[in-house]
């Protein structure tokens, strides 16, 4: 049916599980904004609170 869907996939590997980030556009969608988000996932990390060894960067707020 010539639909277009765009898809940008993100997966971050933590010490004990395997984080998933998705932005979908079901239509089609500039070139812009896929690079935003790109450069969106790309800021994307993962810190170990549980141990003073690993913190998080200073001024970085946890996601529940």
């Amino acid at each position: 049916d010539d639909a277009k869907t765009t898809l940008l996939q993100l997966a971050v590997r933590g010490r004990d599980s395997l984080y998933l980030a998705m932005k979908v556009w079901p239509f089609d969608v500039a070139d812009a904004e896929v690079e935003t988000w790109t450069e969106r996932f790309e800021r994307f990390f993962v810190c170990d609170t549980r141990t003073q060894d690993h913190p998080c960067p200073e001024g970085v707020e946890p996601v529940e």
